[in-house]
């Protein structure tokens, strides 16, 4: 019901497709032993790929880890595989053994929340606040009951290209 209504609006007003931006990541904080690389998995997403070449297990401790967006806000990240009911709750650490390589889809909590409530707040939520800021990953690993943080930089820039006429739209320009 709220596609149609949504649909209805933007046939009368007119509409443009929303920006979208292509995200580039640099690691800025490596951790001695564990290889540690994140991408863009689509539609708001990030794979974080993580190989423990050390001679002991290593966690991934989800709930200690987070995104600060280009705006400076921390936001809590929530694996791929969570169910939106259960984004409020813990999230159990991800063991890596010795020789072992985690790959994982995660996301922000607010982009988890958005994309189910509504489609004006979710592709708000996958533009950056500041297009020209950077924002970062932070990964929070326990190695031998020590915490070490990982940083992954997220670079924005926006995509030129025309989109699709399926595009969510709106009325008005995006920067």
């Amino acid at each position: 019901m709220k596609w149609v209504a949504l649909l209805a609006a933007v046939a009368l007003v007119g509409c443009h497709a929303y920006p979208r931006y292509a995200q580039s990541f640099e690691l800025t904080r490596p951790i001695d032993g564990i290889v540690v690389s994140a991408q863009d998995a689509g539609g708001g997403f990030w794979e974080v790929t993580a190989t423990n070449n050390l001679q002991e297990p290593v966690m991934l401790l989800w709930d200690e880890s987070a995104y600060v967006a280009t705006d400076g806000t921390s936001k809590r990240i929530i694996r791929g595989t969570t169910k939106r009911i259960h984004t409020d709750r813990d999230q159990p650490p991800h063991p890596i053994p010795p020789g072992a390589t985690l790959q994982e889809t995660c996301a922000h909590q607010d982009f988890v929340y958005y994309i189910t409530n509504s489609p004006d707040t979710y592709v708000s939520c996958l533009r950056p606040v500041d297009p020209n800021g950077t924002g970062r990953l932070h990964l929070v690993f326990k190695v031998a009951n020590e915490k070490r943080v990982c940083e992954i930089a997220v670079m924005f820039e926006r995509d030129r290209t025309p989109q699709p006429d399926t595009d969510i739209t709106h009325d008005g320009d995006w920067p």
